[in-house]
Order: C-alpha cells, then structure tokens, then sequence
C-alpha cells in the first residue's frame, strides 16, 4: 500500500484482500455492486423489517 493516506483496519484489510483476489484471478463484488438484479428488484418494493419501503444502500 503506496498510499500515505490513514485509513481505518477495515479499509485496510478490504484493500489486501482485493489484491490478493485479483492476483488470483477470483472474481468478487464490492459491497455496492448488484448480484442479481431481481433480489435487488424485490428488495426495492417489500417493506424491511423496520417498515421502511426502500431498502437504503451504502
């Protein structure tokens, strides 16, 4: 990590797995990536369980 920016554990350990997954050639989705758009259809129209009608992403 070349980057002199400071960044949480978390970040940190996101960022070597994503090397060490590309360097592998593993395919992988970020956290705001889609996995299949008719989960992501559905999520959008039922209520959560909290009542709420949209699902809030990151």
């Amino acid at each position: 990590m070349a980057n002199n920016k400071v960044s949480s554990i978390e970040e940190q350990i996101e960022d070597r797995v994503k090397q060490y997954f590309n360097q592998e050639k593993i395919p992988y989705l970020t956290k705001t990536e889609a996995m299949d758009p008719e989960i992501d259809d559905a999520l959008k129209i039922e209520e959560s369980k909290k009542g709420w009608k949209r699902r809030k992403l990151p």
